[in-house]
């Protein structure tokens, strides 16, 4: 309850989250504690951004790139998406 009372004393209307578990909490249970706004996640967020041209991604540092059987591609770290997906309701490659 501290948490929504901080947040509407701020006045926040939109929250950008990196957690599914943080997407799911503020968007489902906070409405039920008085917490409404906006939740997106980090992901649609910079998606979105692409999309309407106001952010460019850069090419890749050298050394690293998409297709991991390349001779020396970098390290690739990925996080399955099952839980933001299962979360979010995005299940689009593209997010929203």
């Amino acid at each position: 309850m501290q948490n929504v009372e901080v947040l509407n004393e701020a006045r926040a209307t939109k929250i950008v989250v990196s957690c599914a578990h943080c997407f799911n909490t503020l968007s489902n249970e906070y409405p039920q504690l008085g917490g409404n706004y906006e939740v997106v996640h980090h992901t649609q967020l910079l998606n979105r951004l692409v999309r309407d041209k106001r952010l460019t991604p850069i090419a890749p540092i050298e050394g690293t790139g998409p297709s991991l059987g390349d001779a020396g591609a970098g390290s690739v770290t990925y996080h399955d998406p099952a839980t933001s997906a299962g979360t979010t309701g995005s299940t689009s490659r593209r997010g929203s």
